[in-house]
């Protein structure tokens, strides 16, 4: 329900929460007046329509705050950011998602401009195959039998081929996107791990098309797998001065 209401800025009324969220109106409004009572909605008394509070914005602030050494993933991305001059991000899953928890905005004119809890899903990104390709096979399965929608001319909407792709990131270490999100997108995205060797997140660079060519995307996907063994190295430090 909240996932609903937070697409519609402008808020939505009690029949159209019901509807969206394919519950009766019966259910539907107990289900809005415990979240308003709790503090994560509120109801204009004017148009009697539903919007977020600024309470998951505090929600938020909490999660993040308790969700590890972002310090050191913020100077990795920054770095990147300085060496390439373009967009890093540092995602993490979030049940067949992935989620953007930290960013380094690109220095170039024509940028990229991703936001922090931007999602997108697993089988159409490179920073989504990266996170997919480290998964068990009940995970990889229930990605794969579900729709893989197209979103872009290059989408890949084969479960099989889609194997093929892990398999290969699997091989080489990092996932490429070459408008597969975006039909003027490109990114690379390499896998970010902890101490005891489990995935933490990922990074990817993105930038336009037209600076991303075969060769650059090269280039970019060596400099991320360097800066990727380091952060994971330097979380492993991090961990073993802290026993």
């Amino acid at each position: 329900m909240l996932e609903e209401i937070g697409e519609h800025v402008n808020g939505i009324s009690l029949s159209e929460a019901a509807a969206l969220a394919e519950l009766d109106r019966s259910t539907a409004y107990r289900l809005l007046t415990t979240l308003v009572d709790a503090g994560y909605l509120v109801r204009s008394d004017e148009t009697k329509k539903y919007r977020l509070s600024y309470k998951l914005v505090s929600i938020g602030r909490l999660l993040l705050a308790s969700a590890g050494p972002d310090e050191i993933i913020r100077e990795t991305l920054a770095k990147l950011s300085r060496e390439t001059q373009e967009a890093a991000n540092f995602s993490v899953l979030n049940g067949h998602q992935a989620v953007i928890r930290l960013l380094s905005k690109g220095s170039h004119l024509l940028s990229v401009d991703f936001k922090v809890g931007d999602r997108s899903d697993l089988h159409c990104t490179s920073i989504g195959k990266v996170l997919l390709a480290q998964q068990d096979e009940r995970f990889i399965r229930e990605v794969l039998a579900q729709p893989l929608p197209k979103v872009a001319s290059r989408t890949i909407t084969d479960p099989y081929a889609l194997r093929l792709e892990l398999a290969k990131i699997r091989e080489c270490g990092y996932a490429l996107d070459v408008s597969e999100f975006a039909d003027d997108m490109c990114c690379v995205a390499a896998p970010v791990f902890g101490a005891d060797g489990a995935l933490l997140g990922g990074i990817n660079l993105a930038g336009p098309r037209t600076r991303f060519g075969p060769k650059r995307l090269h280039e970019l996907a060596q400099l991320l797998l360097k800066a990727t063994a380091g952060l994971s190295q330097a979380l492993h430090q991090e961990v073993l001065e802290q026993v």
